[in-house]
């Protein structure tokens, strides 16, 4: 936990750590609002939990009323309970946000694209929610409120979530990554296991050393999170896209004939199997001598159409 604060601000570096936790058998668990606090710290079963201050959007005065009021009243019940409870000038609407789609609410009963459902008015249930939090607040301070004691509270009813379609798993772990810099619930590819095992003998960290692999064909499987199609000043099309796996990311290049085959795959968030030789570089005509090591691209699939 000590090593993972230290190394709060370098996302390669908690990359690093989070995966020796694993090899370890060291249980980290996601951000928690009822067990975090700013530094990574571990909970009374001996598991690691995520600190709040590595997440985007979260401030260290943020957390410390956070936890502060968790001090003070105990655990938070619930969401309604939380804005209640905690100062929006501290945790304002921006710091909640971040804390939804990294997971801080997850042990309440909503899910994390309810927070986000919006109303005919166009405002989202979490805005709402903040609302409501600052009326009961209001409430607290009015010199009335010992004359009806808890029956104004009970009065003000927190706004219900409208129904909304809820997130794909590629959607609810983008926006995981896009706070926290790394996927804690999980990973796109969880789902594709098998075929990676079966129909794989490589990953994406192989292509930053091609000549090490010169004249073999790789096979390697993952998620494009990146995607830009470019069109060269001679008008022919190419493209660049990175490919994340378990184990790295790499930026790919293709062009010419290739594009043409295969530029209907590099969409974003797909899952894609791909099929390369590494073959030599083209040869210089003035020196005759071979450039670096490329990649040739000799197939593209879905990754999800691998078995058929």
């Amino acid at each position: 936990a000590s090593l993972l604060t230290n190394h709060m601000r370098d996302i390669k570096d908690i990359t690093y750590y989070m995966e020796e936790c694993k090899r370890m058998g060291v249980s980290v668990l996601g951000p928690d609002v009822n067990e975090s606090f700013y530094k990574f710290a571990v909970n009374n079963k001996g598991e690691i939990r995520f600190g709040l201050g590595a997440v985007k959007g979260i401030g260290e005065g943020a957390v410390e009323t956070i936890v502060e009021s968790r001090k003070e009243g105990g655990n938070y019940l619930g969401f309604d309970d939380f804005v209640k409870r905690v100062d929006s000038r501290s945790a304002n609407k921006r710091t909640l946000e971040s804390m939804v789609c990294a997971g801080g609410f997850d042990s309440f009963d909503l899910k994390r694209f309810q927070y986000f459902a919006k109303e005919e008015s166009g405002q989202t249930y979490l805005e709402k929610m903040i609302k409501f939090g600052n009326k009961l607040k209001e409430i607290a301070k009015s010199p009335q409120v010992p004359m009806f004691d808890e029956s104004a509270e009970a009065a003000i009813k927190a706004p219900l979530p409208t129904e909304t379609p809820a997130w794909t798993t590629m959607e609810l772990l983008s926006k995981e990554k896009d706070v926290v810099g790394i996927y804690i619930s999980g990973h796109p590819l969880d789902d594709f296991k098998v075929e990676m095992q079966s129909f794989c003998n490589g990953d994406v960290s192989v292509f930053k050393s091609l000549s090490e692999f010169l004249k073999k064909e790789i096979s390697i499987a993952g998620v494009v999170t990146e995607v830009e199609h470019k069109v060269s000043r001679q008008g022919k099309g190419w493209a660049f896209f990175t490919v994340e796996d378990y184990v790295d990311s790499y930026t790919f290049r293709i062009f010419g004939e290739e594009y043409l085959r295969f530029k209907h795959f590099l969409n974003l968030n797909n899952f894609l199997h791909i099929k390369t030789k590494i073959v030599e570089g083209w040869k210089n005509k003035e020196t005759g001598i071979n450039g670096e090591p490329r990649i040739q691209y000799l197939n593209f699939r879905l990754l999800q159409d691998v078995v058929n």
